[in-house]
């Protein structure tokens, strides 16, 4: 190399040169750690959440935990974050999703592989609003309902498999029982224990006009759905679709007994929906849907216990209607259940202690 291409070398890599860099260099790293160690608000929410979180703590590293807890603080709705991350370290969004109280029992995933029709036979033992229902074989023994979701909306299916599942804490013998959910791939499916008797469901009305509930036991199987509906409550939710086709009659080797069953409408006390109808849609609702409260439908008063009671008192009257004989002092009590005003309506204690 010639003494021009020395000179070049020494003048780029000088003394000076050399510490300036470095002091560049120092100064980055300097700013760098600053950035770091900037405190970060964290809603207090994310925090307790954070900890709870056990598992997914030792998962994630403190450089890791750092860059998410920054990301967080300026952007909250980073896209980066996988849910996990999201759900442990972001304050719920408001919405839908965000209530007081909301499920929290954990229903299993079952395979759906285990699942199969009876003698090869598609069996629909009821539809509703969100699904239809089927009798399946799990495990090739074992009979269960299976409702499978139309919408494939996985807040609805989670929502109602986690109302049943924190319901069945309680052991309650009228309230059914969930075994677990099939969340891996659509269609959504619930699966449940099933109520009847061989293949066949029976519904509250079906069971009446079959002459299976007999006149003199009715009394005993409104108090036990009135128990029911009493649990519902105190676990803190409402029904908000008591009717003579969610009221199952299962078949038991002493006896019938009723069983409460569709929690799809169901909703937390503290988040009740509260109607906003035209007036063209509150006369057909009138119509189409007799049992719901007259104040909901008004869009006077939200969803309450005191609605519930008033469906109650509407199935009361329509299963009275079946039968030949009269039974007067249900009438009565059926007639304080749907008084038109919600102060009036007698409660589920006192319904229940005047059922004989």
């Amino acid at each position: 190399m010639d003494q021009t291409g020395k000179e070049k070398i020494q003048l780029r890599h000088s003394k000076d040169d050399k510490k300036q860099y470095r002091k560049r260099k120092k100064g980055k790293k300097n700013r760098a750690e600053q950035e770091t160690s900037r405190p970060c608000k964290v809603p207090k929410s994310t925090t307790l959440e954070v900890q709870n979180s056990s598992k997914l703590s030792r998962k994630i590293t403190s450089r890791a935990h750092t860059i998410v807890r920054m990301a967080v603080s300026r952007n909250p709705r980073s896209t980066f974050l996988t849910p996990n991350l999201r759900s442990a370290l972001l304050p719920t969004r408001k919405g839908r999703n965000s209530t007081n109280h909301q499920p929290r029992s954990m229903v299993p995933e079952l395979n759906r592989s285990m699942l199969s029709c009876p003698g090869d036979k598609d069996i629909v033992l009821g539809e509703g609003t969100y699904g239809m229902t089927r009798l399946m074989k799990y495990n090739g023994s074992l009979s269960v309902a299976v409702k499978e979701y139309k919408g494939n909306d996985l807040y609805e299916v989670k929502k109602e498999a986690g109302v049943i599942s924190e319901l069945q804490r309680q052991h309650h013998p009228n309230l059914p029982f969930i075994l677990g959910v099939c969340l891996k791939e659509k269609p959504y499916l619930m699966i449940t224990q099933f109520y009847g008797r061989g293949k066949k469901s029976y519904s509250l009305s079906r069971a009446i006009s079959r002459e299976i509930i007999k006149f003199h036991e009715l009394s005993n199987v409104f108090k036990q759905i009135v128990d029911a509906l009493q649990n519902v409550h105190e676990t803190g939710w409402l029904h908000n679709d008591i009717k003579e086709n969610n009221v199952l009659m299962h078949n038991t080797s002493l006896e019938w007994k009723p069983v409460v069953i569709d929690f799809g409408k169901s909703r937390p006390q503290t988040n009740p929906k509260k109607y906003k109808l035209t007036d063209n849609q509150k006369a057909v609702y009138k119509v189409k849907h007799p049992w719901i409260a007259p104040e909901l439908i008004e869009g006077t008063h939200a969803q309450s216990q005191e609605s519930d009671v008033y469906s109650l008192g509407v199935l009361f009257q329509n299963m009275l209607g079946k039968f030949i004989q009269r039974n007067y002092s249900i009438e009565n009590l059926a007639g304080k259940c749907t008084a038109p005003q919600p102060t009036l309506r007698i409660s589920l204690k006192q319904l229940k202690d005047e059922l004989k």
